[in-house]
């Protein structure tokens, strides 16, 4: 992609995207629970973070999951992340192994539209389930259990905002990035989960190959990049390139500059959640800028010291980048226009 293009599309702004109402009540259910953790010193409370961000993120998908599919997405992502995390105890060898396969089954259910998201976030959980460090029998019942509370901390606050939204007769309006909303066919589904599977399967071998920390940012940028042409992926790629770079410079700054002090990064991590919500239907690659910021800050809070997770962040997106490249360029494989979340 041209510079000139990437600049072009970088700059572009929705200005309609820009829903503040949104962006506080996510940030608020999102954040609370790392805040509360800090305050009394059990940061086991990160799993719930991690359960009621990817719920809030499901509001924002071109159509807005019902409440009984949000309820199911807590269950299927916590169990995600549970069964990731016992994964991940079976060595290097069989781990790719068993996210591969869970991985195609996982998104076979992007096949109908509306729980497509379900899908797709779940397939984030099991990501980080089997990612994160610490696997154990033990973490994984902890990880599921708070992930499943935070789910439903989750579902309340975007069932809080819905029942706002409805009292002062507004429609709900639900920005996200311009994909296609047309049903795969049976075939499309099971190519598309079969190949996204091995690439995933093979990302998260290369950064565990080159000793990456963060291994698993390789696989949530293959499944959030790979899109149905070469173009378009050309295009979502290069804007999340941008907004990763810049997102972990200003992270890496925010967090050698405050340091260790776990207080102050929790109170600052709600602005960048409300910036994050608020601005992810303006632009990708903006959204990217806080993407990166939030998660960075985040794991500092958890892991303090480790700022350099910014330089893997940067490093783990590119291979991703490229491993989705790589996927919709030499394999043909979504030649049609089909549902991408």
């Amino acid at each position: 992609m041209k510079t000139s293009s990437l600049v072009k599309d970088f700059t572009r702004i929705d200005r309609s995207g820009f829903n503040p109402s949104f962006g506080a009540i996510a940030a608020f259910f999102v954040v609370s629970p790392i805040i509360l953790a800090v305050f009394i010193h059990q940061l086991v409370l990160f799993s719930t973070v991690i359960g009621a961000l990817l719920i809030a993120q499901m509001e924002g998908q071109p159509i807005a999951p019902s409440g009984r599919i949000l309820l199911v997405a807590c269950f299927t992502v916590s169990a995600a992340i549970g069964i990731g995390t016992l994964a991940a105890t079976t060595g290097h060898v069989l781990s790719p192994v068993l996210l591969a396969v869970s991985f195609f089954v996982i998104l076979l259910a992007r096949a109908r539209l509306n729980w497509a998201p379900v899908g797709t976030f779940t397939a984030f959980a099991f990501a980080l389930g089997i990612g994160l460090p610490g696997a154990s029998l033990q973490e994984a019942d902890l990880r599921a259990i708070f992930a499943l509370l935070g789910g439903f901390w989750g579902v309340l606050g975007i069932e809080l905002r819905r029942y706002v939204m409805a009292r002062r007769k507004t429609s709900v309006k639900i920005a996200a990035t311009a994909l296609s909303t047309s049903q795969m066919s049976r075939a499309e589904n099971l190519r598309g989960a079969f190949v996204l599977a091995i690439a995933c399967a093979l990302g998260f071998s290369l950064g565990f190959v080159l000793g990456f920390p963060r291994d698993y940012w390789v696989i949530l940028t293959i499944i959030f990049t790979v899109r149905p042409s070469i173009s378009l992926t050309m295009t979502f790629t290069s804007l999340m390139a941008a907004g990763t770079i810049v997102g972990a410079v200003i992270a890496a700054a925010i967090t050698i500059l405050i340091g260790r002090d776990t207080y102050f990064l929790a109170v600052l991590l709600l602005l960048i959640a409300f910036l994050l919500f608020s601005l992810r239907g303006v632009n990708f690659g903006i959204m990217q800028v806080f993407v990166s910021t939030f998660i960075i800050v985040l794991l500092n809070i958890v892991f303090p010291g480790e700022w350099y997770l910014a330089v893997y962040r940067v490093v783990d997106v590119a291979i991703g980048i490229g491993i989705s490249l790589a996927v919709v360029e030499l394999l043909g494989v979504f030649k049609k226009t089909s549902t991408w979340l």
